[in-house]
């Protein structure tokens, strides 16, 4: 459980310093915000926290002791002759109790118990679960926001490039048809800054969502999608850390509780001892004696077999899901590490010499149509390729953020934390 004190710190490397209000982020709403949110509203995790609470209740029914009896009897009363009446009738009270044998009780404590560490563990791989789902939107709306600054920044450039060249068709320099594309161009620009306005308002629903809200509380988020982690764990290191997680640590318990589940099953068939003492009052005698009575149940048609075979089963059956579960950690967690790792490259590329090479290329093109040394097309060929060089730019580091959110929710740690350790 301890190791969930850092599950908040997840994604440090977006989480921006200043804290907004609930009733309004007029800063923005910043990562550390949305989880907040999330951790506090999302009903998956009131739901396993519910769960949790209901497992201890059950821990709690299993080491309870049977309730005792109290019965009374009648005889020889309402008949006929000398047993008419209540003149000879013989009253009984008695007192029986059940004595659990075997260790019955205590391997349904110890079953019980185990369960209800298996729904914690749950609710701990449930709140990591969302956290990297929360931490995944969150970005989407940031990368979003981006784009739709992009798109806007883009439009303006069309803006400016067909007042160029309108310019340029009414000194006689151009022909009238570059006029008519340019055009065409501003207008594009437009409906895509219209679609990426679109996008960031249903990415910024479907964050708010995560707290249970439908309609967003925040005008924008607030976090910056160019800072990248002080490099990536190595492999070896994460899948070491990976083992202390609760998606890789829950089996433990999960085999645990199965074998309780069998011993309970086995210990099942051992007969439990029913002993009652009462006393007797005979009526016609005006005097009383005691009773006492034992019984236990021979175990000759039902020895509980079916139920052992079954435990049996489910045990294999369980280390057989322990093996598959955790191998499919291991190839998500190699894969969430090779993605990071290249997505990383990628943005260090394209920030430092991608992008760089294609704002010089489209500076120095707007520069020599100005002066007349190239054509429309090719100033309008170097504003498409720095604005889809940007763009690409926002897609690899959102893709790098979200292969962080993985490799964090695999680990059960942030990887500050991960390389501090």
């Amino acid at each position: 459980m301890k190791k969930l004190m850092a599950v908040v710190t997840l994604t440090a490397t977006l989480v921006a310093t200043a804290f907004c209000e609930d009733a309004g982020f007029p800063m923005g709403l910043a990562l550390e915000d949305a989880l907040r949110l999330t951790l506090e509203r999302n009903p998956q995790i009131r739901a396993a926290r519910f769960a949790v609470q209901a497992a201890n209740g059950r821990r709690l029914q299993a080491g309870t002791i049977p309730n005792p009896t109290l019965s009374a009897e009648v005889e020889d009363f309402g008949g006929s002759g000398e047993s008419r009446g209540f003149d000879t009738a013989q009253t009984t009270v008695a007192f029986e109790q059940t004595i659990e044998l075997g260790g019955k009780r205590t391997a349904r404590k110890r079953t019980t118990t185990a369960e209800m560490k298996l729904t914690e563990w749950a609710m701990d791989v449930r709140r990591l679960d969302v956290i990297e789902e929360t931490t995944q939107h969150f970005v989407n709306a940031l990368a979003a926001q981006e784009e739709l600054a992009l798109s806007q920044e883009a439009w303006q450039m069309a803006e400016n490039i067909y007042q160029t060249v309108s310019n340029r068709v009414a000194a006689g320099k151009d022909a009238p048809a570059d006029e008519a594309k340019a055009r065409a161009e501003l207008a594009l620009a437009k409906l895509t800054a219209d679609r990426a306005r679109s996008r960031l308002t249903v990415s910024r629903k479907v964050l708010c969502a995560m707290w249970g809200d439908s309609v967003p509380a925040f005008e924008s988020v607030r976090g910056d999608l160019a800072k990248l982690a002080h490099g990536v764990p190595e492999a070896a290191l994460l899948a070491e850390v990976m083992t202390r997680s609760p998606a890789w640590v829950r089996w433990t318990d999960e085999i645990g509780a199965a074998e309780w589940r069998l011993r309970s099953a086995r210990r099942d068939r051992i007969p439990d001892l029913n002993v009652g003492a009462g006393i007797r009052q005979y009526k016609a005698e005006n005097s009383q004696a005691f009773v006492a009575g034992a019984g236990v149940e021979l175990p000759i048609f039902n020895r509980n077999r079916g139920s052992i075979l079954a435990a049996q089963a489910e045990l294999e059956r369980k280390r057989a899901e322990q093996e598959t579960a955790q191998t499919a950690l291991r190839v998500e967690l190699a894969t969430a590490h090779e993605l990071l790792t290249t997505m990383q490259r990628a943005a260090v590329t394209m920030a430092q010499d991608a992008l760089p090479a294609a704002e010089q290329a489209f500076a120095a093109g707007r520069a020599a149509y100005a002066s007349g040394k190239i054509g429309y097309l090719d100033i309008q060929d170097a504003r498409r390729s720095l604005i889809e060089m940007r763009r690409r730019q926002i897609d690899i580091l959102a893709e790098y953020h979200h292969a962080v959110a993985q490799v964090e929710r695999l680990a059960g740690l942030g990887l500050g934390t991960i390389k501090q350790k």
